[in-house]
C-alpha cells in the first residue's frame, strides 16, 4: 500500500518518473503521469500547502460528469473479480500523488471495530472470549474505548474471570482467596452471586438505577486492585523484615 503523500513525497522522488519534463525553475518540479501532470513547489511546506489547496478545489470536467454514471453502471455489472482486476489496472495508470489521495480515502474504510460489531450481530460471546485473553492493564484500557467495549467487559464478567484464572494458576492468589474469604465470590454462576455481592455495598453506595450485572462488575473491578495491593504488601513485608514468625508446637513422634 502506498505511503501517505505527506510522508513520502520529496523533490528527488518526484524526479524519478522518466515521463517528467525538466523543471521549469529550480524552485518547482513537474509531477504526474497521463492526465495528472501539474507544477508543484519543491519545498516541503509549499508542497503540503499546494496539496491542501488542490484537495479543497475538487473541480470536475463536464466530460467526466457526463460519463461517470455510465461507467459506474458498467462497473457494477461486472463480477467481484472483474472489478478488482479493473481497479488494479486503473491504479497502475495513476501517479504517486493520486495514490496518496486514494490511500487517505481508504484508511477509514478499512478500519473495523469488530468488538462493537459482534454483540450487535448476536455474537457477544465471541467478543468476550477475545477480551478474556488480555491482562489487567489492557482490560482497563478496553473499558475506556467506548460504551460497547465496556458493556462487553461488564456483561462478560471479565474481571471475575481474570481473578479466577489467577487463582487457578498462582498459588499465592489461591492462598489469599482462602485466607481473605473472597473465594466465596468465585467459581459460581452470576445468578447465585447477586445477593452476596449486593450485601457488600454500603447503603446508598450504589445508585438506584444500577442493575445486578453492573453491581457485580463494579465489585470485581474493585476487588482485583485490592488483591494486588494485598500481594504487594505481603512481598514488601518479607523483603523489609516486617513479617511475623509464629512457632508451631508439634507433638508428633515422627517430628521429634
Amino acid at each position: 500500500m502506498a505511503m501517505p503523500v505527506e510522508d513520502s513525497l520529496d523533490a528527488d522522488a518526484l524526479m524519478m518518473d522518466l515521463s517528467f519534463s525538466p523543471p521549469k525553475s529550480k524552485n518547482h518540479v513537474l509531477m504526474g503521469g497521463p492526465g495528472c501532470s501539474r507544477e508543484i513547489p519543491s519545498s516541503t511546506a509549499d508542497l503540503l500547502a499546494d496539496l491542501s489547496l488542490v484537495e479543497k478545489e475538487k473541480t470536475f470536467t463536464e466530460r467526466y460528469l457526463s460519463e461517470r454514471e455510465k461507467l459506474l453502471r458498467t462497473f457494477t455489472n461486472w463480477s467481484e473479480y472483474d472489478q478488482v482486476d479493473f481497479m488494479k489496472q486503473l491504479l497502475q495508470q495513476m501517479c504517486h500523488y493520486q495514490h496518496g489521495q486514494i490511500n487517505s480515502f481508504l484508511k477509514p474504510m478499512l478500519q473495523r471495530d469488530f468488538i462493537s460489531l459482534l454483540p450487535a450481530r448476536g455474537l457477544s460471546h465471541l467478543a468476550e472470549s477475545i477480551l478474556s485473553y488480555v491482562d489487567a492493564k489492557s482490560l482497563c484500557s478496553c473499558e475506556l474505548v467506548c460504551r460497547e467495549w465496556r458493556s462487553v467487559v461488564a456483561e462478560g464478567m471479565l474481571w471475575k474471570k481474570l481473578i479466577e484464572r489467577k487463582v487457578r494458576t498462582d498459588s499465592l492468589w489461591k492462598g489469599l482467596s482462602d485466607k481473605r474469604g473472597w473465594q466465596q465470590y468465585l467459581f459460581k454462576s452470576k445468578d447465585r452471586l447477586i445477593q452476596p455481592i449486593l450485601s457488600t455495598f454500603a447503603p446508598g453506595e450504589l445508585p438506584t438505577d444500577v442493575g445486578a450485572t453492573e453491581a457485580q462488575h463494579r465489585f470485581y473491578r474493585k476487588l482485583y486492585p485490592d488483591i494486588e495491593r494485598d500481594i504487594d504488601t505481603i512481598e514488601s513485608n518479607w523483603k523489609c523484615g516486617r513479617h511475623v514468625l509464629q512457632r508451631i508446637n508439634c507433638h508428633s513422634e515422627n517430628s521429634k
